[in-house]
């Protein structure tokens, strides 16, 4: 189960806010259900589950377990438009059911509603295996809670939700940061980011912090620096020398934020963009919860190119580190696409990172997915992604189809990915599963045909979780942030009783302690399997410097200690490999 993190002691809140009657304190969801059920695969199997705070629209999904080192590169669903890769996939989804508040259950009579690893056919029983599974659960009875009235919410004002410290520990109240909206300018031009705290009384606009920057054309995101909340990064681009550029600030509240010129070249990281990719800008940058990288695109939204990579950046120096190509994924020439007038360049221009996982947007057509930003290679990199003609997030396929404009994408702590969903009618949001898998199209309280702008994820364990979002395809159509509860939750199903230690633990790898160090430091890591695994160290010109590991290990919990006497200081880069797995850490070696 996802709940991992403690709660801040009750009544801490951040800087800026002040407790009265009027705060914004809303009654979380929470669902509790077993982390693990014993089913014998003979019937009907009950899933008790015990919902507080808020009722419900709940639905159960079952997923594969332990099999993603084994699904390779396959394409299912609907004609096949569905691309799955190292990812367990799912097997059954129950239809959307309404709950009160108490003790409730789902029941699963262990048929598969779709295809059981990717290879046999929906509708039969499936085998007795381990399993996993998932409850999905958010407010779709009650009517939306204000968080900030005035607070700028919109298709060109994005926001990013932080919910960590510097340190990585929980925020006591999760804090909104937005650019403000989009401007298309050859100039240099003042900007205006926005800063709000949650928690403080919703009505109350001089709570309101602001940060005014120069630029050229901006963005849709800004992200703040992960290892100083201080800073802040933008992304604009100069159409006169086709350039994307990653600039860093000091936020100045309610002042003019201040370019840290030893950044990078003078404060700004710039590369090439295509020609005519004014849209490719919508993405904005997003800054990695570990602080190691920058992420952004060089992407052309206008169709005219192919160019599709996902930039990284390193986050201390301001530089480049290497591009992902991703225009097998996100580029489509497809002629029943552009015999409908749809864009051959898709994106992406949305992001969102959560525990080592990417999630992928855009607006600009149906295409969604997840990635691993630290894949060594273009191939492993995709998760998943949506194609036109699976049944969501559709656009253009048929000739009745709508086009479904869809602004934001995030992911829930669970890996659910939601993306608003506008020009569908009277719906709020369309749901992936952690595979991709699509859940529906659901709809908050007093919801009209109107625009949607953002669907955005609390999900932490905080007095704040829930599902936020604006308001304007409300009835009211009122401004502003707003928010309804939300949870999922997950756990094991198998015919052995002490499966959910036996199931195996996620590939992670854990930052080397300590560090900055001098001379030696630990490596930690966790194997989902046993196999070959490789530790090896670089210098910061990519070349190898010293292998830690060489050796087949169990799949668990290790740990490796590199003493690094005989090396000059410097930074290193360390690389965990195992199977399909891998990833690249950054470390200081001081003297």
């Amino acid at each position: 189960m996802k709940r991992i993190l403690t709660i801040a002691l009750a009544g801490m809140i951040c800087a800026g806010v002040t407790a009265n009657a009027l705060n914004f304190t809303p009654t979380p969801m929470k669902v509790t259900a077993p982390t693990h059920i014993t089913y014998q695969f003979d019937g009907n199997l009950e899933i008790p589950f015990t919902l507080s705070g808020k009722p419900a629209i709940a639905f159960l999904t079952v997923y594969s377990s332990g099999k993603a080192s084994s699904i390779k590169n396959i394409k299912n669903g609907n004609m096949n438009w569905h691309y799955v890769n190292n990812t367990d996939t799912c097997i059954y989804v129950s239809s959307p059911q309404s709950f009160t508040t108490g003790n409730n259950s789902f029941y699963w009579d262990g048929n598969a509603t779709h295809q059981y690893n990717n290879t046999k056919t929906a509708g039969g029983k499936v085998p007795a295996d381990i399993y996993t599974y998932y409850i999905f659960a958010y407010d779709g009875i009650s009517t939306k809670e204000m968080v900030a009235k005035d607070f700028p919410f919109g298709w060109m004002e994005r926001g990013i939700l932080k919910t960590q410290n510097t340190d990585g520990t929980p925020l006591s109240n999760p804090v909104i940061y937005s650019p403000g909206g989009y401007d298309w300018t050859e100039t240099l031009k003042p900007h205006t980011n926005y800063k709000w705290v949650i928690g403080g009384d919703p009505q109350d606009a001089g709570l309101i912090s602001t940060c005014k920057t120069t630029d050229y054309s901006y963005g849709f995101g800004i992200d703040i620096d992960p290892l100083d909340h201080s800073n802040f990064y933008s992304f604009t681009h100069n159409i006169n020398t086709m350039e994307g550029i990653v600039r860093k600030f000091k936020w100045v509240p309610n002042g003019d934020a201040e370019l840290q010129i030893e950044w990078g070249e003078d404060g700004e990281c710039r590369f090439p963009v295509p020609a005519l990719s004014f849209l490719g800008v919508f993405a904005g940058v997003a800054a990695e919860p570990g602080g190691d990288y920058l992420f952004t695109t060089d992407c052309d939204l206008s169709g005219v190119t192919n160019q599709t990579n996902l930039v990284v950046i390193d986050r201390a120096e301001g530089t480049v580190v290497r591009k992902l190509d991703l225009s097998n994924n996100w580029v489509d020439l497809q002629a029943d696409i552009k015999d409908h007038k749809g864009p051959a360049a898709e994106g992406p221009s949305a992001f969102h990172l959560q525990n080592g996982k990417m999630a992928l947007g855009t607006w600009w057509s149906y295409q969604l997915g997840m990635m691993n930003p630290y894949a060594e290679n273009d191939e492993d990199a995709q998760i998943w992604y949506n194609g036109n003609g699976d049944g969501y997030a559709d656009m253009l396929h048929g000739p009745n189809d709508k086009w479904e404009y869809k602004y934001t994408t995030q992911m829930d702590a669970n890996y659910f990915q939601a993306s608003p969903a506008y020009d569908l009618g009277a719906v709020s949001f369309l749901l992936m599963g952690p595979d991709g898998t699509g859940m529906g199209h659901f709809a908050y309280s007093g919801e009209t045909a109107g625009m949607k702008y953002g669907t955005y994820f609390v999900d932490y364990d905080s007095a704040f979780d829930g599902i936020y979002m604006d308001n304007a395809g409300a009835a009211e159509n009122t401004t502003g942030w707003w928010w309804v509860g939300h949870d999922s939750v997950k756990g094991t199903i198998s015919n052995q009783v002490d499966v959910a230690e036996a199931a195996p633990a996620p590939f992670t790898v854990a930052q080397n302690v300590p560090n900055p160090f001098n001379p030696t430091t630990t490596i930690s890591f966790t194997l989902a399997q046993a196999g070959k695994t490789t530790v090896e160290v670089y210098n910061v010109a990519g070349q190898k410097v010293d292998t830690l590991v060489n050796a087949s290990l169990k799949a668990g919990s290790h740990s490796v200690t590199w003493n690094a006497t005989k090396f000059s200081a410097g930074v290193y880069f360390y690389t965990v490999k195992s199977g399909s797995f891998s990833r690249t850490m950054k470390m200081t070696l001081l003297k």
